[in-house]
């Protein structure tokens, strides 16, 4: 089992390989890149909300590092997207299992209200409209060529969101975590307030249920929403007691915080790489 601590991430795609050995990156080598399917995402205010795509295969028989290349760019009301190919990346002393490839491509902080965008999956050709307003973006397309839209409307998580899960492997540490949350509301949390729809790292339902991504490892989850527009330094108070504190070593904590101001937004993660393709920014 693992404590909480604070890791950082440079808002983008981080996989971490432990144990492999180098490529040489003089000769690259690439297969075609086949269909994919794409999510938009919006980062926290630290990072003036910068836009961009998560891009994953539909093909799942790739080894998993393998690496989406690709580039964006911004020119005036105008944004293009070019997924290229697949590096291939060889790889010795481990063995590595195959899956789906994904990759974030950072586009930038936009801040008109409508763009011609155009994504380009290898040569095929996908023309269609960004428009963006304070509370969510849509993105359309009149026909799509091996892409798929799996949300055209990415809500914006509101500043102030606080949200995560605590993961256990034990029922019977249930209370544990709950010992967490009622330390959460004693600083004055509320409970979070958006309306329904998807905001990238959860999803908001018409029947009042939230979902997230959940550690795969562990049988148990205690989850929770809630809004927090106070103390920097309590927060922090938290994070430290949950990890210094060898009581609660069971316990796999993620916390997200889009705090508004001069400090970065938050995510605590336990001391280990489980979850290695998520969007991490950590106080300063």
């Amino acid at each position: 089992m693992q404590k909480v601590f604070k890791l950082s991430f440079p808002a983008f795609l981080l996989i971490i390989l432990i144990g492999l050995g180098s490529c040489n990156k003089d000769e690259v080598e690439t297969v075609p890149l086949g269909s994919v399917n794409i999510n938009m995402y919006e980062l926290s205010p630290y990072y003036n909300h910068e836009f961009g795509l998560q891009v994953s295969t539909d093909l799942d028989t790739y080894p998993v590092y393998y690496e989406i290349r690709s580039n964006a760019k911004v020119e005036g009301t105008t944004i293009t997207i070019n997924l290229l190919d697949i590096e291939k990346i060889s790889y010795s002393g481990a063995t590595i299992p195959d899956g789906a490839l994904s990759t974030y491509v950072p586009v930038g902080v936009l801040s008109g209200v409508e763009y011609d965008i155009t994504i380009n999956v290898a040569d095929r050709i996908n023309t269609g409209k960004l428009k963006i307003n304070s509370s969510f973006y849509t993105l359309t397309f009149d026909n799509t060529d091996g892409l798929t839209v799996n949300h055209d409307t990415l809500r914006r998580v509101p500043d102030y969101a606080l949200w995560g899960y605590i993961a256990y492997a034990d029922s019977t540490d249930e209370v544990l975590a709950q010992t967490f949350l009622d330390t959460l509301a004693a600083i004055g949390t509320l409970p979070l307030n958006v309306a329904p729809g998807y905001y990238f790292y959860f999803e908001y339902g018409q029947d009042s249920v939230y979902t997230q991504p959940l550690n795969p490892s562990y049988a148990y989850a205690t989850e929770f929403f809630l809004s927090y527009a106070q103390s920097v330094t309590d927060i922090e108070n938290i994070v430290n007691t949950y990890f210094n504190d060898p009581a609660y070593k069971k316990l796999h904590i993620t916390i997200y915080w889009f705090y508004p101001g001069a400090t970065k937004s938050a995510i605590i993660k336990p001391r280990s790489f489980d979850e290695m393709t998520q969007i991490h920014q950590r106080f300063e």
